[in-house]
């Protein structure tokens, strides 16, 4: 989703179970960790400086957990990781 100041603000993740269905879990809170250069994260995901990062908070199964989206713009592909 866009900001009214045209940023990306992530507000949902959906993702495939092991019975191939749809989960949706709400993103509860963020911290943008974008720009920081080119390198590689410590969950192995190779970034450059236009990689947009979120360190996400969601509830799952009545637990807060933690992921960490990735948007590459120029691709339009967004990652996921549990790291």
């Amino acid at each position: 989703m866009h900001s009214a100041k045209g940023e990306i603000t992530p507000i949902r993740i959906r993702v495939v179970n092991e019975e191939g269905e749809y989960q949706v879990f709400n993103i509860k809170g963020f911290n943008d960790l974008s720009h920081h250069g080119a390198r590689t994260t410590p969950d192995g995901v190779s970034v450059t400086n236009n990689t947009l990062i979120y360190d996400c908070r969601i509830h799952v199964l009545n637990r807060e957990r933690r992921v960490t989206l990735y948007y590459e713009p120029y691709k339009m592909e967004w990652k996921i990781s549990t790291g």
